[in-house]
Formats: structure tokens, C-alpha cells, sequence
């Protein structure tokens, strides 16, 4: 048979049936009582949520917000009580959580106990964030928790509206303040930046004066190191002369104990020189007599040789003139008795004044040597000790001088101290207010920290909102944007403003500090060097002192030390007569006692010759025969006494002329004697005056010693003071340095901190708020809805779903009803099989798409962007679903039905149906591309909303694809089928009863 006739035995057989003729007819109009049933509806679920039940749980203690009372979750309520969003219920804690277990709640919102506390903390450094605690029973249903969810947003939102309105109140309320308080800070800054003025000029005028006073200070520091050095040379030669001054002094206490010794000596030996003067004197007019009587008796003892010898040559006559010269010879005998007697005298005088006459030669040939280097020696320092005082002198004068300048130098410190002490307590104010200064500009740069960030976070949140929700365009807006970011911009300029007086602030306290530490060093260092100097002045007039009593001893030294110089001449004058004499009386002594010594041998032939002529005279008186013996014996004895007569007279001579030198030399010894005790009387006291002077000079020396000890120790604290002020001016020189760098940066930092000021003062003065401001604020954006291809109810959004799953059902369930697999005869070919099934499963899904549109349209009237398009496509996608099903239908009967019945689940939620697409996982979106539904689903979309010819023509070329692809699959089978089987009548209808 034909396709046709095929075509036609199908309906015969349906009509024929009425079982499954009604069947048919039922199963038509399937796909419409599901679409009624799902499209009737107008309303939407979002229209009762008032009627979902929620409970709230408010346990918010609230707080005191500037001493007002703040009770956020109250007023939460209130609000949430006046509009009705949800069933609000508020409960307590166990009524919420027994209404969660007993299913009675969707959802529990608990405001927790600081709530209102936790808003207190907004600008607190580490805010704390409300917390809004909610609990979802979403085993209830799943779009009541996204109900819930979407109203709890919309709790957050107002809440953090109406917080944010109330925060830009008080923000908006504080820049009153603000403006108020740039305008008092702009006024102080203009104080700040009038004393920082002053300041700098101040640092100048010190440190030019500290700069043209360094260079005194390095000559006073130099100078004192020269002074140091001058009074430590003065107190070396000092020290090293020092015991040149005791030898001096113990060796004019010396000379004067010696001197006093010689003229003691001088003194008691006068006398004897006086009895030795008047002895030489008197043995000068003995000897002189003497030497007369020997001279007178020469002819006499010639005249007795001749006699001797005329007696000897006539004994007659001499013993007549024996007899007649008896008494003169007794005579003779007694006077040479008594002349040996006398010579025997001085010859033993003179042996015993021998060894006084040589200790007394030696003695003044040693005295005049003493006296010659004593003259030498003094004559030698005669110069020295004129320098000596004239030194002595120059010494009072320099030492007066010294102390002058000292005194004046100590004024001079005193002041200096004074000024020092001045600028220490000025430099520790200036530290004190520096510092109280910093820590108020910190104080103010973290304020204004504080509100820049405050600010700019403010610009950028209304920036972000801006952008957030398309309000570029609003002017409002922009000039609420404007504003913030002004007060941003003049509180960023503030703030950097504040850093930079800051730095110059920290800078000028460094340099404050340094100055300070400085003016400290230069203090201490002033009341060393006072202190040093104080002992110098001591020292200086101590030295005056001592260098007076060493000019006195001086100046008498050098007086005595000349009328020493005189005595000393006079007394080398006497020693040198002395000398002499002494020598000549040595020479004249010796010669004195040689010819004593003859003249007492001589003395003694004289006595024994005259004792021999008084015995023989009388012998001759009483016998001439011993005459002539007699004779002979006087011719001899008085030839002896001729002889020594001569060499008596001789000895006698000479023994004068000793006198004579000793008279003189004696008279000379007396004089020189006399002109020494003068001498040494003098020497005496010059030696005496020297001893004074010395001692005086010893006693000066130590106490000018001492002194120039004393100022040397005062010039070394000088000299360390100096260096110490030295060191503390260049350290102040820095410090002030710093200062004045700081002070210049403050000013600018200072005039740029009134400018910037200034204008925040202007800017924020300028802000006029008001309470749609505040709105504005809290609540910058409002939505201005726009729909494109809008739905006019929402049924519209789930009509392309449940039309395309009625449609793909309806052809499903058509195919338990009516034989899809099998012609009702034989047909002639494959083709002929399958056309006839292809045009009746064709007619078939046309009708039921007809009805179904029909019934959509008309029935339920539900409004489509475009009626012919959503019937056209309606019959599109019933035909791509009958090829579908015819194809698993033919090629495995029921089997076929249960796959396509699991495809369709298969696609019930991958398909865009329920959930868009994009929001599928990757693998379920995998499966949407070769589902029908997802075509199908889109192209009524696009027919009933979105009026989009384009987009339903893609899905609807996607869907013929379908067709024929099925279409060629179902030809396929059924020309196998046919091609396999050989189909008799027989068989056809046994499959037809399988089928």
C-alpha cells in the first residue's frame, strides 16, 4: 500500500475504535488541562509573603550615645512593626527557638545584647560591626528561605540606611564644629606663625651672635692654654731654682754664722794683738838697746881681746889691773849672769810665740785667701743680685698685673656665667614650650588624621555609591560628591600641612634640646672656669704678696750684698797687711830667735868667762903661777867673746831689725786688725741683712711658689673651662643651627598650616545641609526601575516550561494510544511505512500544538510579545518532539517510550526551566546543549517575552535539526525493519498487537 492509504487505515482504525478514539481525544487534550492547570493562575508567590510567618528575638540593652539613650533593635522593631513585610511575631529567645522545632517559624532574627553598644564604637580605632544573627528553616521551603534571605537583606540595608543617615547627622552636625574649629585653629596657626616669626629672628640674632663670638672664644680657649702654659714654665723654673734659693739662704746663714764666729774670734783676739803690738814694741826698744850696748861695747871686748892679750903677754901689768879691776869684773860677772839670764828669757819667748807666730801667719794667709774669694764671689754676684731685684720688682708689677687682668677676667666670667645661666633657663623654657608645642601639633595632626581619613572615606563611599547605582548624572548627587570631596581635599592639605609642621616642630625641639644640652655644657663649663678663675685670683694675689716680700728681701739683699761688697774690700785690704805683716813677723820672729839663741850661747861663754875671771882674778889675786894659764885662758876666752861679741852684735842687728818689722808688722796687724773687726763688724751685719733677705727670699720663693702652683692649677681650669666653653659653644653653635633651620621650617610649615586652614574654614563654612542631605546621605540611590521585555504576570516567566514539557507529554502519552511503530497494512516500501507514520505522528503533534495555543491564547489569554510567532513555534517544537518519540517508539516500542520518558526528566532541570542556564553546574550545562526542552524553552521565551525573531529563529532552526536528524534515524529503522522482517499481513498485525 501507498503512504496514503497507510495514512488513511490509521484513522479508520482510530475512528473505528471508540475505546481509542476517546483515548486520542483524551490524550489531546493532555498537554491543554496541564497548561491550564499551570497557566491559569494570575497571581504570584510574592504576593502573600505578608503571610510568612518570622520571628524576631530582641535582647539589644541599648546604649547612651552623648548622654542620650540609643536603643537600636527597639527601633528596629517599631519599624519593622509599621510595615508589614513578613508575618513579624517578636518573641522571646525559648519562644523562638521552640517555634523553630515545632516548624511554626521560616525564620528567627535575634538581636544580639550590643547592638546599640557596638554603634557606639563607629569611630572608635578598632570599631566593632553590628551583628545581625538570623536562623532559616529552609527544610520548610526553599523559596521561603530565599524569601527570608531577601527580606533580612533588606533589613541590613535599612538599617544601615537609617545608621548611616544618623552617623551623616552627626558628621554633617561636626563639620559646624569643624569649620568652627579651623576658623579658631586658623587663628591660632596665625599666632603659631607670628611666634615662629619671632622665633626665627631670635635663632638668627643668636646665632649670628654665637657665630661672631666663636672666634673669641677660641682666642679665650687659646689663651688659656697659653696661660697654662706660661704659669706651668713660671712654676718649673720655681720649682727647679727652689732649692738654689735654700743653698742660698742656708749659705747666707752660713756667712753669717761664720762672719759672726771671725768677729767673735776678731773681738777676743784683740787684746792679744794690742799686748803683741805693745811686746814687739817693747822687744824693738830692747833689742834697740841692746844692740846699742853691743855696739858701744865692740871696742870694749877688742879693747878686752887686747887686753887679754897684753895681760896674756905681761901678767904683771894684768894682775895689777886684775887686782885693781876685781870689783868690775864681779860686775862683769853679774851683768853677763844677768844678760844670759834675760837672753835665756826671750829666747824662750820667742820658741813659745814661735808656733803662734806661724798659726797666726797661716791664719792670715788663709783670711786673706777666704776674703779675696769671698770679694770674688760677691763681685761676681753683685749683677745677679741687682737682676735679682730689678726681677723682684718686675715680678710685683707683673704679678699685679697678672692679678688685674685675673680679677677682670673673673669679672668678665661672672657675667658670662650670669648670661649662660640666663640662656640655659631660656633654652630649657624654649625646650619645655617646644615640646608642649609638638605634642600639641601631634595631638592636632592625629585629629586631623583622623578626620581626613574620616573624610575621604566618606568621598569614597559616596563615589562608590555613585558609580554602584548609575547617579553620575544626578546633580544633587554631584554636589553632595563635590562637597565631600572638598572637606576630603582640605582635611588631606590639613593633615599634610600638620606633617610638615610637625617635622619643622620636631626639628625646632631637637634643635631646643640641642641648644639646651649646649647652654648646659657652657654653664658647667662658665662655672669651672669661674671657679678655676677664683683660685687663680687667689693665687695672683698670694703671688702679689709673695712677690712683694721677695722684692723687700731683694732689695735689702742687694743693699747688704753691696756694703758686704765694701767691708769685704776693706776687710781683703787688712787681711792682706795682715798677711804680710804676719809673714815679715814670721820671717823676723825666726831671725829674732836664731840670734837669740846665739846670743844666749854667746850670754852663756860670757857667764861662763866671767864667772871663770871672777874664780881666776881671784886665783890671780892669791897665785901668780896659774897666771900665765889664766892668761891664756882669758887670751881665749876673750877671743870667744870678741867673737861672739861680733856675732851677738850681729845677731842683735838683725834681731832690731826683726823687732823693727815685728814694731811695724804688729802696728800693722794692730790696724788691719782693727780695720778686720770693723770689716767683719760689717760683714757681719750685711751677712745678717743677706740672712734676713734670704730667709725672706726662701719664705717669698715658697709662697710665690705656692701661688704660681695655685695659678697654674686655676690657668688649668681655665684652660679645661675654656675648652669645655669652647666645646659647648660649637655645640650650641649647632644647636641653634638646628633651631634656627627648624624654626624657619616651622614658620613656612606654619603659614601653609594658616592657609590650608583658612580655606578648610571657608570650604567648611560653606556646607548648608539639610534633612534631604541627610537622606541623601544614609540613603544616596534610589532604584529607578526599567524592564525591558517585561512579564505582564507570572505565569509568563513559567509558560515556555510547562508549554514545551505539556507538548513533549502529550506526544508521549500519545504513542501508548496510537500505533506509532506500524502501518495498519502492508505497506509497499520502507518509505511508504514511514511516511505514513511520519504524517500521522505530524498531524497528531500539529493538532496538539494547535490546542494547546488555542487554549493559551484565547482561554487563558495569556499575553505573548508575538501570538504568530508563539504558534509557529509552538508547532515547531511539537513536531521535534514527535520525531523524537517516534523515533524511539519505532525502534524499540515500550522500551523507546521509557527512554524518551528519561529524557524528558533528564531535562527538567537542565534545560533553563526552573534555573537559568549559566547558573548550572559545568556538567549539567554540558547536557543542556543537546536537550530539545532548551530550545524549545528559549524560543517561547523569546515568542512570548522578549519578542526577539532573531533569538526564536536560532532555537527554532536548533529544533528542525532535531526533526530531521529523528526523522532520518526513524526513516533508517524503519527501511531496516522492512528490509529484515519481509512483513506479511500476519506478522504486521502481530507486531501491531506487540507495539
Amino acid at each position: 500500500m501507498k503512504a496514503l492509504s497507510l495514512l488513511v487505515a490509521d484513522f479508520a482504525t482510530i475512528t473505528k475504535r471508540k475505546a481509542v478514539l476517546f483515548s486520542v481525544l483524551g490524550v489531546l487534550f493532555i498537554p491543554v488541562i496541564y497548561t491550564i492547570l499551570q497557566l491559569s493562575a494570575t497571581w504570584s508567590p510574592y504576593d502573600n509573603i505578608s503571610n510568612l510567618p518570622v520571628a524576631i528575638v530582641n535582647n539589644d540593652k541599648g546604649t547612651m550615645v552623648d548622654d542620650e539613650p540609643l536603643n537600636v533593635g527597639a527601633d528596629l522593631i517599631a519599624d519593622l512593626q509599621e510595615n508589614p513585610a513578613l508575618d513579624w511575631s517578636v518573641v522571646s529567645s525559648e519562644e523562638a527557638e521552640k517555634g523553630l522545632k515545632n516548624l511554626d517559624y521560616f525564620l528567627v532574627i535575634e538581636i544580639p545584647e550590643d547592638f546599640s553598644a557596638n554603634l557606639s564604637t563607629l569611630l572608635d580605632d578598632e570599631p566593632k560591626k553590628m551583628e545581625l544573627k538570623y536562623t532559616q528553616n529552609e527544610g520548610l521551603s526553599f523559596f521561603a528561605s530565599q524569601v527570608t534571605r531577601s527580606a533580612t537583606e533588606r533589613i541590613k540595608d535599612g538599617l544601615s540606611n537609617s545608621i548611616t543617615q544618623k552617623y551623616a547627622t552627626n558628621v554633617f552636625n561636626t563639620l559646624g564644629d569643624v569649620a568652627q574649629g579651623f576658623e579658631a585653629a586658623s587663628d591660632g596657626s596665625k599666632q603659631i606663625h607670628d611666634g615662629t616669626i619671632q622665633v626665627y629672628d631670635g635663632t638668627e640674632e643668636m646665632l649670628s651672635s654665637l657665630e661672631e663670638k666663636a672666634p673669641d672664644i677660641s682666642k679665650l680657649a687659646d689663651g688659656a692654654v697659653t696661660l697654662n702654659d706660661g704659669t706651668n714654665q713660671v712654676l718649673s723654673s720655681l720649682n727647679e731654682k727652689s732649692p738654689d734659693i735654700s743653698r742660698l739662704a742656708d749659705g747666707a746663714s752660713a756667712v753669717h754664722g761664720g762672719t759672726s764666729k771671725l768677729l767673735s774670734s776678731l773681738q777676743d783676739g784683740a787684746p792679744n794683738i794690742a799686748k803683741l803690738a805693745d811686746g814687739a814694741s817693747a822687744v824693738d826698744s830692747g833689742t834697740s838697746q841692746v844692740l846699742s850696748s853691743l855696739k858701744d861695747g865692740t871696742p870694749n871686748i877688742a879693747k878686752l881681746a887686747d887686753g887679754a892679750t897684753a895681760v896674756d903677754n905681761g901678767t904683771s901689768q894684768v894682775l895689777s889691773s886684775l887686782k885693781a879691776g876685781a870689783p868690775n869684773i864681779s860686775l862683769l860677772a853679774d851683768g853677763a849672769t844677768q844678760v844670759n839670764s834675760g837672753a835665756n828669757q826671750v829666747l824662750q819667748s820667742l820658741k813659745s810665740g814661735a808656733p803662734n807666730i806661724s798659726t797666726l801667719a797661716n791664719g792670715a794667709s788663709q783670711l786673706d785667701g777666704g776674703t779675696a774669694q769671698l770679694l770674688t764671689t760677691l763681685q761676681a754676684k753683685e749683677d745677679d743680685v741687682a737682676t735679682l731685684a730689678q726681677g723682684a720688682q718686675s715680678l710685683v708689677v707683673g704679678s699685679q698685673g697678672v692679678h688685674d687682668g685675673v680679677t677682670q677676667v673673673l669679672a668678665g666670667l661672672e657675667e658670662s656665667k650670669a648670661g649662660a645661666t640666663q640662656l640655659k633657663q631660656g633654652t630649657s623654657s624654649l625646650v619645655t614650650g617646644s615640646q608642649n608645642l609638638s605634642q600639641g601639633v601631634q595631638d592636632w595632626q592625629n585629629a586631623s588624621a583622623q578626620v581626613a581619613g574620616g573624610a575621604s572615606q566618606l568621598a569614597t563611599a559616596i563615589e562608590q555609591y555613585m558609580n554602584n547605582h548609575n547617579l553620575q548624572n544626578d546633580p544633587e548627587f554631584q554636589q553632595l560628591l563635590g562637597i565631600s570631596q572638598a572637606v576630603a581635599s582640605g582635611t588631606n592639605d590639613l593633615s599634610s600641612s600638620t606633617t610638615t609642621i610637625k617635622a619643622g616642630v620636631d626639628s625646632l625641639a631637637s634643635g631646643l634640646q640641642t641648644a639646651d644640652a649646649g647652654a648646659a655644657q657652657l654653664t658647667n663649663g662658665l662655672t669651672q672656669l669661674v671657679a678655676g678663675q677664683t683660685q687663680v685670683q687667689t693665687g695672683t694675689t698670694q703671688l702679689v704678696g709673695g712677690a712683694q716680700l721677695v722684692a723687700g728681701g731683694t732689695a735689702t739683699v742687694n743693699t747688704g750684698w753691696g756694703e758686704l761688697i765694701v767691708g769685704v774690700t776693706e776687710l781683703k785690704g787688712g787681711t792682706t797687711q795682715l798677711k804680710g805683716g804676719t809673714a815679715s813677723l814670721q820671717t823676723g820672729w825666726t831671725d829674732l830667735t836664731t840670734g837669740v839663741t846665739t846670743l844666749q850661747a854667746g850670754t852663756n861663754q860670757l857667764q861662763v868667762g866671767t864667772s871663770s875671771v871672777n874664780n881666776g882674778w881671784g886665783s890671780l889675786t892669791n897665785g901668780v903661777s896659774d897666771l900665765q894659764a889664766g892668761t891664756w885662758q882669758l887670751k881665749a876666752g876673750t877671743q870667744s867673746v870678741h867673737t861672739g861679741w861680733g856675732a851677738l852684735t850681729s845677731g842683735v842687728g838683725e834681731l832690731q831689725a826683726g823687732t823693727a818689722q815685728l814694731k811695724v808688722g804688729t802696728s800693722s796687724v794692730k790696724d788691719g786688725w782693727g780695720t778686720l773687726t770693723r770689716g767683719v763688724t760689717d760683714l757681719h751685719a750685711g751677712t745678717q741683712q743677706i740672712e734676713s733677705g734670704t730667709s725672706s727670699v726662701k719664705t717669698g720663693w715658697g709662697t710665690l711658689t705656692t701661688g704660681v702652683s695655685q695659678l697654674h692649677d686655676g690657668t688649668g681650669q681655665i684652660k679645661d673651662g675654656t675648652a669645655t666653653v669652647e666645646t659647648g659653644w660649637g655645640t650650641l653653635t649647632d644647636g641653634v643651627k638646628l633651631l634656627h633651620d627648624g624654626a624657619d621650617r616651622l614658620k613656612d610649615g606654619s603659614e601653609e598650616l594658616y592657609t590650608k586652614l583658612a580655606d578648610g574654614a571657608a570650604q567648611t563654612g560653606g556646607i548648608q545641609v539639610s534633612d534631604s542631605n541627610y537622606e541623601m546621605f544614609a540613603a544616596p540611590v534610589n532604584t529607578v526601575e526599567e524592564k525591558v521585555n517585561p512579564f505582564p504576570q507570572y505565569r509568563n516567566s513559567t509558560a515556555p516550561y510547562h508549554v514545551s514539557l505539556a507538548l513533549f507529554m502529550g506526544i508521549l502519552i500519545m504513542s501508548l494510544f496510537v500505533n506509532l511503530a506500524k502501518p495498519e497494512g502492508t505497506p509497499s516500501s520502507g518509505l511508504s511505512w514511514f511516511t505514513s507514520k511520519f504524517m500521522l505522528t505530524a498531524i497528531l503533534a500539529i493538532v496538539q500544538a494547535l490546542l494547546v495555543s488555542f487554549v493559551t491564547l484565547v482561554v487563558l489569554g495569556l499575553d505573548v510579545a508575538n501570538g504568530f510567532q508563539f504558534v509557529m513555534f509552538t508547532i515547531i517544537a511539537s513536531l521535534s518532539f514527535a520525531a523524537i518519540v517516534l523515533f524511539f517508539v519505532t525502534l524499540a516500542g515500550n522500551v523507546g517510550r521509557i527512554i524518551v520518558f528519561a529524557f524528558i526528566a533528564l531535562q527538567l532541570g537542565t534545560t533553563g526551566g526552573q534555573l537559568p542556564i549559566y547558573l548550572l553546574p559545568d556538567g549539567l550545562q554540558n547536557i543542556s546543549v543537546i536537550a530539545p526542552l532548551t530550545y524549545s524553552i528559549a524560543g517561547l521565551k523569546s515568542a512570548i517575552s522578549l519578542n526577539n525573531f532573531g533569538y526564536l529563529f536560532e532555537n527554532a532552526m536548533v529544533l528542525i535539526g532535531f526533526f530531521v536528524l529523528f526523522s532520518a534515524l526513524t526513516f533508517v529503522t524503519i527501511v531496516i525493519k522492512n528490509k529484515r522482517t519481509g512483513m506479511t499481513d500476519t506478522a504486521m498485525n502481530r507486531e501491531v498487537l506487540e507495539g
